[in-house]
């Protein structure tokens, strides 16, 4: 499709945008985006709901960080590699890879924090037989 060129005044031209830019829009939701050849269909014999998983419901009390997570983790699982994962999730690759290390980052403090609190827990008992 190729613009037509501004006729005079600057306004036009500002109009003559506007109208492109609507064209373009209304295109790109006409047309539907071509998919990679990496690129792998969700299933839909996969139920969308995993139910007595042991992770967080929605409606649960939860944070959201926390359902953010297992529904990342979840998606991760069912996904053939980390790029097919950010386009189901709508996010970049570099997010999730951020993400993901927040969340490794997280875990390694939480279980650093648990072995300091069983070294504090061992070191107060008392030998018995002494």
């Amino acid at each position: 499709m190729r613009m037509p060129r501004a006729q005079g005044n600057p306004r036009d031209l500002r109009d003559q945008v506007r109208d492109f830019e609507s064209r373009l829009h209304r295109l790109e939701q006409v047309v539907a985006p071509v998919p990679d050849q990496e690129e792998e269909p969700v299933p839909s014999e996969k139920p969308l709901v995993e139910q007595d998983s042991g992770g967080p419901q929605l409606g649960g009390r939860f944070t959201l960080e926390t359902i953010e997570r297992e529904h990342i983790e979840r998606v991760i699982a069912r996904s053939s590699s980390l790029r097919v994962a950010s386009r189901i999730l709508g996010i970049d690759q570099s997010t999730l890879y951020r993400k993901r290390m927040r969340y490794l980052d997280k875990d390694l403090r939480a279980q650093e924090a648990r072995s300091v609190q069983t070294a504090v827990r061992g070191s107060g008992r008392k030998e018995s037989g002494s």
